[in-house]
């Protein structure tokens, strides 16, 4: 299956989503370890192809069963997240969304992580010159939905200060009186550089 993922990829989109759900389907349930191993790295394979030819449909399938594997699996889950590719080209992912009409496969990919989506547009406002670039950021934020903002929030309540002054651009756009409220509290221990950012 690992070997094939690249044929399936190139021969039809729906082809690659419907090895990943089937897949997906048999990490699930797969009680051998050594299966259990192998269908772990057949999937993981099929979701980067998936990621790298930006098959969106497809890595929608990958991360809705990698929740199923989660419910089942915790363990298992959290070693296959970070060797599906869709959070480390998260980046380039929303590049992509902001250039041009935002794909609805990859609206649901975002949806899908909700809070490394966030962590990424806040960078990515912070360095924002535009104006047109940081409205498509917001709208974008917004599109993922409540539990991004939400993020952001936390973002912002909770690390370190010159991780939380990068929240606070998209959360001027997206939730005012939250960032105020916040605000009020966290400045008085911050330094100047993080009050002029």
């Amino acid at each position: 299956l690992s070997e094939l993922a690249e044929l399936y990829a190139k021969t039809a989109q729906d082809l690659l989503s419907q090895a990943l759900r089937l897949v997906g389907e048999q990490v699930s349930v797969e009680e051998d370890k050594e299966m259990q191993a192998l269908l772990g790295a057949a999937f993981a394979r099929l979701s980067q192809e998936a990621s790298t030819r930006r098959n969106f449909a497809a890595l929608r399938q990958a991360l809705d069963s990698l929740a199923r594997v989660e419910a089942r699996r915790s363990t298992l889950a959290e070693s296959l997240r970070p060797r599906l590719g869709v959070e480390s080209r998260l980046g380039d992912f929303m590049e992509e969304g902001l250039r041009g009409n935002c794909p609805a496969e990859l609206m649901e990919v975002l949806r899908r992580v909700p809070r490394a989506a966030a962590e990424h547009a806040a960078a990515r406002f912070s360095r924002s010159e535009k104006r047109e670039e940081c409205r498509r950021l917001s709208k974008l934020v917004q599109g993922i939905g409540a539990e991004a903002v939400a993020h952001l929030r936390r973002m912002l309540h909770e690390r370190p200060a010159a991780e939380a002054v990068t929240a606070t651009g998209l959360l001027s756009e997206l939730d005012v009186p939250g960032l105020e409220e916040e605000l009020l509290e966290r400045l008085p221990g911050w330094d100047r550089a993080y009050h002029d950012a």
